[in-house]
């Protein structure tokens, strides 16, 4: 799968999922936080995105118990989509193929970032302030 491919695929994806976000899917993601961290730990190809997948989970979670609204719902349903993407066995390279397996959940992480990473910032600034 050559890289626009995929880039393409990952749009796809999480597009799919931010369509078909419901409020509830935040509390079915943050249910898996440590297991989904650990895991990302465990991955070299996405080791490099650790800090944003903790950032994305505390966005969600600050989110869910009121404490950080200002925030568009389209970026909660795209954070959301992509972790849910990540715990998903279902993947469009299965996550068993070696050196390929987590291409796909790192470029829909990728992607995600693209369309929600000034939100993330403004929340790190948020979180900082704290």
């Amino acid at each position: 799968m050559n890289h626009a491919h995929l880039e393409k695929q990952a749009k796809l994806q999480l597009e799919k999922r931010i369509d078909e976000f419901k409020p509830e899917d935040i509390n079915d993601v943050l249910k898996n936080e440590e297991k989904m961290k650990r895991r990302a730990k465990g991955i070299r190809s996405l080791r490099h995105l650790t800090d944003t997948i903790s950032s994305f989970f505390g966005m969600i979670r600050d989110y869910a118990t009121g404490q950080y609204k200002n925030v568009p719902i389209r970026t909660i349903a795209a954070i959301v989509g992509a972790l849910a993407y990540f715990a998903s066995p279902i993947d469009a390279i299965p996550d068993f193929i070696p050196f390929l397996g987590f291409t796909d959940d790192a470029a829909v992480f990728a992607f995600c970032l693209k369309l929600v990473g000034d939100d993330v910032e403004e929340y790190r600034k948020w979180k900082d302030s704290k």
